[in-house]
């Protein structure tokens, strides 16, 4: 008997498949492993505003300049700005904002300082070193910009690209059904799991379980038919 070379099998198994062109819209929280059926964009830029990266001090760079650990610059706390607010009023020259991660800049500030970096007395702020423009700024639209493409289609959606999606506010994607596979096993040695070994040169099918398991596991749906006796005669 002529075996058929791994290669040509191969050939013939893909020959016979036809690509799933079933789609599904999915919550996000259900579309972890599948695949995106469309190029998804970014529905606004994204930060959507100038924000600080770091806890610190929103402040304007200039005031900076002359800074020295000896000589710091000794600015005016002006405010402080958590997260989730937002600071309309004008920063003024010599003066700073007290800062926290995510919260927007303040109108005329172009920097922050870490927190660890200066000394607080009061409601002042001792700035040590010369602060760079930009420095612990995310600006808008630096991770994306509207209608930039933020996942392609053909991407397999990860957690972290899940992350990303909500971001934009963004909750259903179109994404392909799962590929359904059937497993079978040859052999007229075989037993499943759980039955008991009959005779002598009886193993137990555990192919068809792997196999089952590591279509589910990327992103298919088996199912395990077990096994067959060998025929020689099957063509």
């Amino acid at each position: 008997m002529d075996l058929l070379p791994f290669e040509s099998a191969l050939k013939l198994v893909l020959n016979s498949v036809n690509r799933t062109t079933a789609l599904e819209r999915l919550p996000l929280e259900l579309a972890v492993g599948r695949i995106l059926a469309e190029d998804v964009k970014a529905t606004f830029n994204y930060p959507i505003f100038d924000n600080s990266a770091m806890d610190g001090f929103a402040l304007k760079s200039g005031d900076t300049k002359n800074a020295t650990p000896e000589n710091p610059v000794v600015l005016e706390i002006a405010g402080e700005i958590s997260a989730g607010e937002f600071c309309e009023n004008p920063l003024e020259e010599g003066k700073a904002y007290k800062i926290f991660t995510g919260a927007p800049l303040p109108p005329g500030a172009d920097a922050v300082i870490e927190i660890e970096k200066v000394e607080v007395e009061g409601n002042k702020v001792y700035i040590k070193e010369p602060v760079k423009s930009g420095s612990n700024v995310r600006k808008a639209g630096s991770y994306a910009k509207l209608g930039e493409v933020i996942a392609q289609k053909g991407e397999e959606l990860t957690p972290g690209k899940i992350g990303v999606l909500a971001s934009f506010g963004i909750g259903y994607v179109l994404t392909y059904s799962r590929p359904k596979v059937a497993i079978v096993s040859t052999g007229s040695e075989l037993r499943e799991p759980c039955h008991p070994l009959l005779k002598p040169g009886q193993i137990y099918n555990s192919n068809s379980y792997a196999l089952t398991t590591a279509v589910n596991q990327n992103g298919g749906l088996a199912t395990n038919l077990g096994s067959v006796e060998d025929d020689y005669q099957t063509p």
